[in-house]
């Protein structure tokens, strides 16, 4: 992250330790001018480093696509319930 400013620096870290990979690959790619692969090598190893040093570090979602089906299932039985009624 030599070619980057502290301020780049911290936002792309700032990005992962969110949760924000994408984020941090689309920074990392316009700061630097590198391509889409070397840009993801360079954030997954960056990544790998930060568990690295401290497992706790990077915020992972506790939300999934499971979590969004249920939801979703109770709004449609709800939606169904409030027509039938």
């Amino acid at each position: 992250m030599s070619d980057l400013n502290e301020e780049q620096r911290q936002e792309i870290l700032d990005a992962i330790k969110s949760g924000k990979k994408i984020r941090a690959i689309k920074s990392y790619r316009e700061y630097t001018g590198q391509g889409l692969k070397e840009s993801k090598e360079f954030i997954d190893r960056l990544t790998a480093q930060l568990l690295e040093q401290d497992p706790d570090a990077i915020q992972t979602s506790k939300v999934g696509c499971g979590t969004t089906m249920v939801a979703f299932s109770i709004l449609v039985m709800l939606t169904y319930v409030g027509m039938v009624s």
